[in-house]
């Protein structure tokens, strides 16, 4: 506990210390936690798998060897998985951060006009979309201007049991709901959406 404590207030310092925003420090937070919270789950996984395989090989009259052998197996194939699955995490936040550089670095840029701006990294709503009407009145955040594309990339809330995705949205389908610094994260391949 102590560690993650102390891995958390690194964060944050060092992101402070880089002029980072509030809202992304939060981000930047949110997601080592969400990450330590799996390494734990990963840990009290492996434990169970390794008591188990340990019963289920004294349950077959095994020797001891052979039961150490198979937790010894059983923990490989824990600690991989975890690996796996941590450096997905991890490369998951890498975007994320490389995200919200090119988001802060549009938001200082005086070249894109005052209304792009305005919306870059709003919270908005959608609306006004034809070939996706499903998508009229739902929330997300505008996570950056896609220039080539003259669009946002536009990270929407996930629904129920819809998951969240990412799309590409003109600025005419978006109503600024909460500007700048009002949160969002995360992200994902983009779909574009033409109106």
């Amino acid at each position: 506990q102590a560690k993650h404590q102390a891995a958390m207030q690194k964060t944050h310092h060092e992101a402070e210390a880089a002029g980072v925003s509030p809202a992304e420090i939060k981000r930047r937070l949110e997601a080592q936690r969400r990450l330590q919270q799996a390494e734990a789950e990963a840990w009290q996984q492996k434990m169970r798998a390794r008591q188990q395989a340990a019963s289920e090989a004294a349950e077959k009259g095994q020797s001891a060897a052979e039961v150490e052998k198979a937790v010894k197996a059983v923990t490989r194939a824990q600690d991989a998985a975890w690996a796996e699955r941590e450096a997905a995490l991890l490369a998951a936040e890498g975007v994320a951060r490389r995200e919200a550089a090119e988001a802060a670095r549009q938001l200082a840029d005086a070249s894109l006009s005052p209304e792009i701006r305005r919306i870059l990294l709003a919270r908005v709503r959608i609306g006004g979309l034809s070939a996706r009407p499903d998508l009229n009145g739902r929330e997300g955040v505008a996570k950056m201007w896609v220039v080539e594309k003259s669009r946002f990339a536009v990270l929407v809330d996930g629904q129920g049991a819809k998951a969240a995705e990412q799309l590409l949205l003109k600025a005419a389908n978006l109503t600024v709901l909460q500007p700048a610094g009002g949160g969002g994260g995360g992200s994902g391949a983009a779909a574009e959406e033409e109106e």
